[in-house]
């Protein structure tokens, strides 16, 4: 009876061990989507910067003369 009994517990252990398993693999892959999300929005803020930058660099070239 007792082989019994260990045999269901170390069952019941790999059935566990194989739903940690998945859950695992599915956290993983919701960090890689969000990991890929913050880096474009990452991407995105930085371009925004950059053209708002040049644009008050090519509107001030374009000033300067005026104020010479």
């Amino acid at each position: 009876m007792a082989e019994l009994d260990l045999n269901t517990q170390v069952s019941s252990l790999e059935a566990r061990t194989a739903a940690l398993e998945t859950h695992l693999h599915e956290i993983a892959d919701a960090a890689r989507s969000l990991a890929t999300a913050v880096r474009l929005h990452v991407d995105r803020l930085e371009t925004e910067r950059r053209v708002g930058w040049t644009t008050i660099r090519q509107s001030y070239l374009q000033i300067l003369p005026m104020l010479v």
